[in-house]
């Protein structure tokens, strides 16, 4: 791990334990959700060798909390988690590339009707990304960037405890090496969520 995250690590976490009781008894949100990631990049050069990459995620998932202010404002936590695998062009020997991001995300909630409720937001956290090579002499990396969020989508709130949203996002790693896998990529999660 670079020093960098490090220090980005220790902050968000010691953010988020200084307002968490505060914030645990405010109004928000706790929501699920699944959906897929499109690699930016499906061939690249890992570890040396040109590797292509499922464009498609699977075993993709998120957690998110965050605590809903007056006017729409938001902030919190989100969860992310996503997988590409990944063969050599010119051999059989396949590996997996493991994605997961820990990020602050900021959101505004607008009020089209009592019902349906666009949103916008960013985020910004870390990430680490674990590349398996399943090859005679198999091997693990381990690489942690920072990891930047745009995202954009509606929200249907059912009632005044339970909301489905559909939101698509683009996560930006800054990867260090073009040596380095680069999970950059952009998606469309469905999801359920529990208001309080």
């Amino acid at each position: 791990m670079r020093p960098g995250s490090y220090r980005l690590s220790a902050l968000l976490g010691l953010l988020l334990i200084s307002t968490w009781p505060a914030l645990a008894s405010a109004a928000g949100a706790f929501t699920l959700k699944g959906g897929v990631m499109n690699l930016w990049d499906n061939t690249q050069v890992v570890d040396g060798t040109l590797r292509s990459f499922d464009e498609t995620s699977y075993r993709t998932f998120g957690i998110a909390w965050e605590h809903r202010r007056a006017h729409g404002a938001s902030f919190g936590v989100e969860y992310l988690n996503y997988r590409n695998e990944f063969t050599p062009p010119t051999a059989p020997d396949p590996g997996l590339a493991r994605t997961q991001v820990l990020q602050f995300v900021t959101r505004k909630y607008f009020d089209a009707s009592a019902l349906v409720h666009p949103f916008m937001g960013v985020g910004i956290g870390t990430s680490q990304t674990t590349v398996t090579f399943d090859t005679p002499t198999s091997y693990t990396k381990y690489d942690w960037n920072l990891a930047l969020q745009v995202n954009a989508g509606v929200e249907l709130r059912l009632d005044n405890n339970f909301a489905l949203a559909m939101e698509v996002k683009s996560l930006y790693h800054d990867v260090s090496s073009s040596r380095e896998y680069n999970p950059s990529a952009t998606g469309i999660y469905l999801g359920m969520g529990f208001l309080f």
